[in-house]
């Protein structure tokens, strides 16, 4: 399909993450959407700001149950006068902790979203797709956990190959059967969304989690060290979009994960078992290799020597103190941030991209790790992280961003 114009969009999951990506997404290319999702408040919330947009039906609903899908598919056909063109089942929870601890509850839970979701989606959206006989595409959310198996998330490992085999098998049987509807199936990497915390919507007679033991504490620390690659939801949106325009039916979103994907069938293929992996192992991303680059000659800037306590950021004691480095006039924010020895800050969140340069002692980041000089660190708009740290003889780090001096202040969880 080259357009979405005019046609008529179903997502679940619609009130989060990579679904309220998608819904914002199509409807800026002016299609329809019909919003699903479990949770009532955020599907509310996420609907009244998709509306800005275009036209959108927001539905609660839970992907498990067959008959609210049926019923889901009626009124989307009798409210926009016909079945939905474009079909996502993107609903998903994640489980963790060692199979041999896995509670009955997290398996029929996962299982019961991730994979009867799916099939509960393919069954009540594309059998009336089909039976128009009009062209179309289904989008299924699987995830890179589809083709390899990272310890400690057995159960999700489990049901996200059962979703690469449903969409396979989906692709193969409309293309025999000579139906105009393509099948992409979105393979995420580690993707900044809420899956994680997807115990709030646990249905009342699924209670009893896994508690994590001494694996998922090695698994954690593990992963810790990935943090750098997390990719966000509009990014993963626009690539799932793209794929379904150019006919791609597997959309690996972070190149990388594709050698650990290849690794894992050879690795299988010859008779062993890939195990634990981390994409990001060999190759740093590029924001923390070492500045390198010829010598572009010397540039103009103003200096201004006032200098203005960290209070103006964010708070934080022992103060900081920071200059900026050009003048008012100037559209971006170049400023150099000194931090105390024994500097602690606080989460939050910058409006707008910035980078941040390492001139002097250890720049600490939790859950990215250690910047020295010369490490370019890149942080993009509404991610929310830190605390940031000063290492033991204190450091200097240059930032720009978008705006004049002084910057906006950044967003602190609470305020999110």
């Amino acid at each position: 399909m080259e357009s979405f114009a005019g046609l008529t969009a179903v997502v679940t999951g619609a009130a989060s993450g990579i679904g309220r990506e998608l819904t914002r997404q199509l409807l800026a290319e002016g299609a329809r959407v019909v919003m699903a999702d479990v949770e009532a408040g955020a599907l509310d919330a996420a609907a009244t700001d998709a509306a800005t947009l275009g036209e959108v039906l927001a539905v609660v609903v839970d992907v498990r149950d067959p008959a609210a899908l049926d019923a889901l598919a009626a009124r989307t056909a009798e409210h926009f006068g016909g079945p939905a063109q474009l079909v996502f089942a993107n609903a998903g929870v994640s489980v963790s902790g060692a199979l041999w601890d896995m509670t009955p509850d997290d398996w029929n839970w996962a299982l019961g979203v991730n994979v009867i979701g799916v099939a509960n989606t393919v069954r009540s959206f594309v059998a009336p797709l089909v039976a128009s006989g009009l062209p179309g595409h289904v989008c299924i959310t699987g995830s890179v956990a589809g083709y390899t198996n990272q310890p400690g998330f057995g159960a999700y490992n489990a049901t996200k190959h059962a979703v690469t085999a449903i969409a396979e098998t989906l692709a193969a049987e409309l293309r025999d059967a000579g139906h105009p509807i393509g099948v992409t199936l979105l393979a995420p990497w580690f993707v900044s969304t809420n899956i994680a915390n997807a115990g709030r919507n646990r249905p009342a007679d699924l209670t009893e989690a896994t508690e994590a033991g001494e694996l998922m504490r090695i698994v954690r620390e593990r992963l810790a060290g990935m943090s750098p690659t997390m990719q966000q939801p509009e990014e993963i949106a626009a690539l799932a979009l793209a794929g379904m325009k150019a006919g791609r039916f597997a959309v690996f979103t972070f190149e990388p994960a594709t050698e650990v994907v290849r690794k894992r069938f050879e690795t299988v293929l010859a008779g062993g078992v890939l195990g634990a992996y981390t994409a990001a192992a060999e190759e740093p991303p590029l924001w923390k290799r070492p500045a390198s680059g010829p010598d572009l000659g010397p540039r103009t800037i103003i200096h201004i020597d006032e200098t203005h306590p960290a209070e103006l950021i964010d708070g934080s004691t022992p103060a900081i103190t920071l200059k900026p480095l050009v003048g008012e006039d100037c559209d971006l924010c170049v400023m150099t941030f000194e931090f105390p020895p024994g500097y602690v800050g606080v989460v939050h969140s910058h409006p707008e991209d910035t980078v941040y340069l390492v001139r002097r002692g250890e720049f600490i980041v939790d859950g990215e790790g250690t910047f020295l000089p010369g490490d370019l660190r890149w942080v993009k708009a509404g991610t929310m992280y830190g605390p940031e740290r000063a290492g033991a003889e204190g450091c200097e780090v240059v930032l720009v961003t978008k705006g004049g001096f002084p910057p906006k202040n950044g967003t602190k969880p609470d305020e999110a």
